[in-house]
């Protein structure tokens, strides 16, 4: 039963209030899907040489990462020619890295076939000494956030891969739940250029590693820019090497497998969001030589 109820005095006719309004629901606690920074890194390789080259590349590095973001640098080894560091001590660290980028990012760094001729170990020890040098391990991942990563690269010692350590690559790969991932080593799975396909043997138990899990390789020792892929390996992963960071160039051979080669030295610059991952090649005369786009948006 109703009952209406009418005011006192006037007219005494009998009036329905106006309804109260619908109240809202009560807010959601539940937190929206956030959506991660992107990352953006620049990459080199075969750098290591106090040649004007160097000096060239790291300047045009500077003039970019003033007009773009740059939270890191990732270097592909052959760091010092021509036969690595002696020690933590070394004046190369000066000559050859300190006081030619100056860039305040980290640098995280492996290591290359020069970098073996020399001792090998001071380079991951100088880690402790500089606060820009990041080389924590022979093999190690770089995660960017640290939690819930939207990117995550792999970095391999390409000189010292064995069963067990191919192993821990392995786990690792496929553990990991980052959107993104990426292979950095030294020594190209695909070559063309003047060092062979797999010149180390180990792309029968790298390559069925890396063909489920990896969206790009990164790697150097072949002196230019290129971008590979084998459309017989099922994979889909894209070889990008770009050993251009100081070097004398190398020759190009044909290759069918070849995107795009340059035999100019410069660098990498990748970005990497929720939606994409952006690579361009970059001429130390500050020019674009290539860019390669790699769509795949988080569900």
């Amino acid at each position: 039963m109703i009952f209406l109820l009418a005011a006192c005095g006037g007219d005494r006719s009998l009036e329905a209030p106006n309804p109260s309004p619908t109240p809202s629901p009560p807010p959601s606690t539940s937190p929206l899907p956030s959506i991660p920074e992107p990352v953006r890194f620049f990459s080199f390789g075969d750098w290591g040489t106090g040649s004007p080259e160097q000096y060239e590349v790291a300047a045009a590095l500077e003039i970019f990462c003033g007009t773009r973001p740059c939270d890191f640098g990732l270097l592909l080894g052959d760091n010092f020619y021509e036969a690595g560091v002696e020690s933590t001590r070394d004046p190369q660290w000066q000559a050859k890295f300190e006081s030619v980028y100056e860039l305040d990012v980290p640098f995280y760094a492996l290591l290359g076939n020069h970098d073996y001729a020399g001792n090998e170990q001071a380079q991951i020890d100088y880690s402790a000494l500089s606060e820009r040098w990041r080389m924590p391990a022979r093999n190690y991942q770089i995660r960017r956030p640290e939690v819930a990563p939207l990117l995550e690269i792999f970095v391999l010692d390409s000189n010292a891969v064995d069963a067990a350590s191919a192993a821990e690559f392995g786990v690792a790969l496929a553990a990991s739940e980052a959107h993104w991932k990426i292979a950095a080593l030294h020594h190209p799975f695909y070559s063309n250029g003047s060092h062979p396909d797999d010149e180390l043997g180990q792309n029968a138990f790298l390559i069925p590693l890396l063909c489920p899990e990896v969206d790009v390789v990164l790697v150097g020792h072949n002196h230019f820019f290129a971008h590979l892929d084998d459309p017989d390996d099922g994979c889909r992963f894209q070889e990008f090497i770009v050993g251009t960071g100081g070097r004398a160039l190398h020759s190009i051979r044909p290759d069918p497998r070849a995107i795009y080669a340059e035999a100019a030295h410069g660098f990498a610059w990748i970005e990497a969001d929720a939606d994409s991952l952006t690579l361009e090649f970059h001429r130390s005369n500050g020019a674009l030589g290539y860019d390669f786009r790699i769509e795949k948006p988080i569900p």
